[in-house]
């Protein structure tokens, strides 16, 4: 975890974790539509890039239309056309979007060799701290937004510590969509900030 480590930045290195390519990807080099964007061998796609106030500081990710699917995967190194897996520990992110407060939702999905999935499923108004969305998680503010709420709030950004972290992934997504009778409909109206994500190669 890295709750209690450090959240100085976006960052410099990685914690003192001992793994191979153990990276935080900023994002900073972005601009315009940089799809897709490589940053330490890992890949985004399909992204453009955002300057707002709602990155973490300087510049962060964006999907390309609400709704968009945006998706990391990993290359090693080495001279093959063969994408790695790897493990997630963290990422940053705030939700945006057009429907009323309460009615969007990030859903974060990662998928292994094997096709099986994790997932975590981040509504607005839920509590911060340790919360468990299909995958035990540590969700914390970090600025904007009302200075005090204890609830998850559009334009306000937050960090997910994934606890033991999500282990042998081929393939992450996030994707910000709606809310309505309590069912998620995927690819309306949301829309999300995605920002100093903490991997490493497994």
């Amino acid at each position: 975890m890295f709750f209690g480590k450090t959240l100085i930045s976006c960052f410099v290195g990685f914690f003192a974790v001992s793994a191979a390519n153990a990276a935080v990807m900023n994002f900073e080099g972005t601009n315009g539509n940089p799809d897709p964007w490589v940053e330490n061998d890992f890949i985004f796609s399909p992204v453009k890039s955002s300057n707002d106030t709602k990155c973490w500081d300087g510049r962060c990710l964006q999907e390309i239309t609400q709704g968009e699917i945006t998706t990391m995967t990993y290359d090693a190194p080495v001279a093959d056309t063969v994408l790695d897996s790897f493990n997630l520990d963290f990422f940053y992110f705030s939700l945006l979007g057009n429907t009323q407060e309460g009615d969007n939702v990030l859903t974060v999905i990662g998928t292994f060799a094997n096709a099986s999935t994790i997932s975590a499923t981040f509504f607005l108004d839920d509590l911060l701290g340790t919360v468990a969305t299909g995958a035990t998680s540590s969700v914390a503010k970090l600025h904007g937004g009302e200075t005090n709420n204890t609830q998850i709030k559009k334009q306000s950004g937050y960090w997910v510590d994934l606890d033991d972290g999500w282990n042998g992934l081929m393939s992450v997504s996030w994707t910000a969509n709606t809310l309505a009778n309590g069912e998620i409909v995927y690819g309306e109206n949301g829309s999300v900030r995605l920002d100093c994500v903490g991997a490493n190669e497994s």
